[in-house]
């Protein structure tokens, strides 16, 4: 970064000017750029007050000869992880539209959505991808093509494409590593995308994905200190802290489903025993229950509707739905969820100490059948100092939160690389 000293006189400007601040350090938030940029701009008569701020990031001074001050309101100021402060224009992101791909073990989601969130056109693919890839990557081409087209748009229209995938997945590489959930193994599918489509394509794990999206459009908007755990097929979190979501050494933070609440609790989809995953995912769940009554025909949970009296349909909403008819089995399953969810959700707190930590699929489902017997448990893993500072939501977006998910890695993959503001 350029460095001024405090004995250099600045410039005389009258104009605003647009600033590409940046530091190797420290990633900023679109919500914490607004909360700056009403307050900084070009001064003409001494030097900043804001220096220390930009200090602190790694990189103060000055950009084309004029000193950064908070004079001037509407001056934008955005900030990148560049290593140096230059003068430039960037693009508003009023007008852009973005392709968001949402990939699941059971299914795959795709739409094109504006900045503001709103979803012009979606479709998916049943077979999500439980199917080989070799087979399912040419559908997810074929169909968003579709669907710009269905949207009236021309492909220069899109300005970029998300990826949000449950992990582990390789960022550097951009690839979809080994999941428990799903049977593909180390595909390159971001540059597959970037080939297929000809656009710039994102890629992040469906937990921080998750958690952008409730940032930029949900209940979480406006806060600084956030976790969203995903609650479907298995369990993931994502994580903003201090107004930056947190990534980790090597980018993969928030697998906050793999915490451990047994050493010696049920096998989970990675290998370990007693995950979050173990006791509160829908695909264990579904397993457990399926297990204990594989040899039950007569049992009351298969003349439930939704299962039909079939044993691959007893799974996680066959619990809620059970618990709920006071059937003993789904009672005490239920209970389990709900106990283990609390302890999860116990050791977030004490951990991040959020300001809000909200619940996905399964407790937007659920409702308070859920949320109500966890808030309960809760004072056996939280002191009230946590529990009184952070509030447990449900997801605000509900079923839009996978959609948006996808749409949200773009929008801030094209906003981490200085092609808009948000």
């Amino acid at each position: 970064a350029a460095h001024s000293s405090a004995n250099e006189k600045p410039k005389h400007t009258q104009a605003p000017t647009v600033l590409w601040a940046c530091s190797p350090q420290r990633h900023m938030t679109p919500q914490t750029v607004r909360q700056h940029a009403r307050n900084i701009a070009v001064t003409t008569e001494q030097p900043p007050p804001c220096i220390p701020f930009f200090s602190s990031l790694g990189g103060c001074g000055k950009a084309g000869g004029q000193y950064i001050n908070p004079a001037f309101a509407p001056t934008v100021v955005s900030l990148f992880s560049l290593n140096h402060l230059k003068q430039g224009s960037i693009m508003s992101s009023d007008n852009i539209k973005v392709l968001g791909i949402d990939i699941g073990g059971t299914k795959i989601a795709v739409c094109i959505t504006d900045a503001k969130g709103n979803i012009l056109v979606s479709d998916r693919i049943a077979s999500g991808a439980s199917a080989p890839y070799e087979e399912v990557l040419p559908q997810i081409i074929a169909l968003a093509k579709a669907l710009i087209k269905k949207a009236g748009l021309k492909h220069g229209d899109i300005s970029g494409c998300g990826i949000c995938a449950p992990g582990p997945l390789d960022m550097a590489g951009g690839r979809i590593m080994k999941s428990p959930n799903m049977s593909w193994d180390a595909v390159p599918i971001r540059d597959d995308l970037v080939a297929g489509l000809k656009m710039p394509v994102y890629m992040d794990n469906d937990a921080n994905a998750g958690v952008l999206a409730e940032w930029f459009y949900g209940c979480a908007k406006g806060k600084t200190d956030v976790i969203y755990l995903t609650m479907s097929t298995g369990v993931g979190g994502g994580i903003v802290a201090d107004g930056k979501l947190l990534a980790g050494t090597t980018g993969i933070a928030g697998e906050l489903g793999h915490i451990i609440l047994d050493p010696n609790g049920p096998l989970c989809g990675c290998g370990q025993l007693g995950c979050l995953e173990a006791y509160c995912g829908g695909r264990n769940v579904a397993l457990q229950l399926q297990d204990k009554l594989r040899h039950r025909p007569d049992h009351a949970l298969y003349r439930l509707p939704e299962v039909q009296g079939k044993l691959e349909n007893l799974n996680f909403q066959a619990v809620r739905e059970g618990a709920k008819l006071g059937i003993p089995l789904a009672v005490n399953m239920w209970n389990e969820i709900c106990l283990r969810l609390a302890q999860g959700i116990g050791i977030c707190m004490v951990t991040f100490n959020p300001q809000m930590i909200v619940l996905g699929t399964a407790a937007y489902y659920a409702g308070d059948f859920m949320l109500k017997p966890v808030l309960a448990q809760l004072p056996r893993f939280a002191w009230k100092e946590f529990r009184d500072s952070c509030e447990v939501c449900i997801t605000g977006l509900g079923p839009k939160v996978g959609e948006l998910a996808g749409a949200s890695v773009a929008l801030n993959g094209l906003y981490a690389a200085g092609k808009i503001t948000l």
